[in-house]
């Protein structure tokens, strides 16, 4: 593990300490334990490019269930996501751009909320902060299965299932986070397109 890994957990893990430093008790803050960063010498999992992403069964604050199983044929965007989390607040906008910018594309975008505070309530999180992604509650288990270990994180997956992009983010760079993203998502339809085109060629062959 890298130093500069090490020095942004530590990081993390403070804010996430601060984050759920005692208060008011509220229904949500009596809920189970506490989930689980990576410490600074946790291992966390490699995820490798053109890997097949791992599966998840998530809800959202409605109680809602989405699969990743469920979206095949759609190119997946997650960013892992905290409330607690300085960038991702601040990168919210960039993601609410493409949301509108593929609203008619067969594009699915995912917030995933992970590591929150005792006290966080999604559902009244939501009244005050409009995403125009799907906003779903993530766990310590999706976030071991993608190895996560900063925030935020994004992943864009392609039609077939399989992990296209990874984008750690170390920096707050909205314009370069748009590019990065806007590519990766251009590649992986242009996948679906040439799918959709050999089943075109070889349906009419038959």
């Amino acid at each position: 593990m890298t130093l500069q890994r090490v020095l942004i957990l530590c990081v993390l893990a403070a804010l996430a300490f601060n984050a759920s430093s005692p208060g008011p008790k509220t229904a949500s803050a009596e809920r189970g334990p506490a989930p689980q960063m990576p410490r600074p010498w946790d291992k966390v999992k490699e995820i490798v490019i053109g890997s097949a992403a791992p599966g998840w069964r998530l809800k959202t604050v409605d109680g809602t269930s989405i699969a990743l199983s469920e979206l095949r044929g759609s190119v997946v965007v997650m960013d892992f996501w905290a409330h607690w989390c300085g960038p991702c607040r601040k990168l919210e906008p960039s993601l609410d751009q493409l949301v509108r910018e593929y609203e008619k594309k067969p594009v699915r975008f995912f917030t995933v909320s992970v590591w929150p505070s005792r006290g966080f309530d999604a559902r009244a999180f939501l009244k005050d902060h409009k995403t125009a992604s799907t906003f779903l509650l993530g766990d310590d288990a999706v976030a071991g299965d993608y190895g996560i270990w900063g925030l935020p994180t994004y992943y864009v997956i392609d039609p077939a299932g399989r992990i296209a992009y990874i984008h750690v983010l170390l920096s707050v760079n909205a314009e370069d986070l748009e590019k990065r993203l806007r590519a990766a998502i251009e590649k992986a339809l242009a996948i679906n397109d040439s799918i959709s085109l050999f089943e075109s060629t070889v349906g009419a062959t038959k």
